[in-house]
């Protein structure tokens, strides 16, 4: 990745999914960073997670077993320079997810297991004098399944469409330049 130093003015992000973030559900956020990068440019990245979180209940002396769950992340990114000014990309990521679970809790065992998928198509034009502009469309899929005391609840979405728009500022192009 490019040590590129942008700094954003404004980003308005849209769409039926966007207030998920504030569940804490956030494993990538949405990530604009291949729209930034220098040239063409192609981003693969897988990550795994084995979380070792144990717990107790209500802080006494009795212990649960693994709470947290292991997960995948998989993400790809793609961009094309047009040419000077003109820039796209396309985007797809798992930005949102939870696995956890409570196989011996004493009063109710208990799982939730959220998983997404977004697609991400987005143009970026630079004016040349340090600020860039960009917009575009994104899909984005929920799924998940939760088993507690009162039962079960899953849900499964088609994707919802919304849209990215934003600004930025690099110092680094500007005639008045950090460097």
């Amino acid at each position: 990745m490019s040590k590129m130093k942008t700094g954003a003015l404004a980003a308005l992000m849209m769409g039926s999914t966007a207030l998920t973030a504030t569940a804490d559900i956030d494993r990538a956020g949405n990530n604009l960073n291949v729209l930034f990068e220098d040239g063409n440019y192609l981003e693969l990245s897988f990550g795994f997670v084995n979380p070792d979180v144990p717990g107790v209940l209500l802080g006494g002396p009795v212990p649960l077993s693994q709470s947290a769950t292991s997960y995948t992340v998989k993400t790809f990114g793609y961009k094309q320079q047009i040419n000077d000014q003109l820039s796209f990309a396309l985007i797809s990521d798992e930005p949102y997810g939870a696995s956890i679970q409570y196989v011996d809790a004493p009063i109710a065992p208990g799982m939730a297991e959220v998983n997404s998928h977004a697609l991400t198509a987005v143009a970026r034009y630079d004016m040349g004098n340090g600020f860039s502009f960009h917009g575009g469309i994104r899909g984005e899929k929920l799924q998940g399944q939760i088993i507690s005391t009162p039962g079960l609840l899953t849900a499964e979405g088609d994707y919802e469409i919304g849209g990215v728009i934003g600004a930025s500022y690099d110092a680094r192009t500007s005639p008045c330049g950090s460097r």
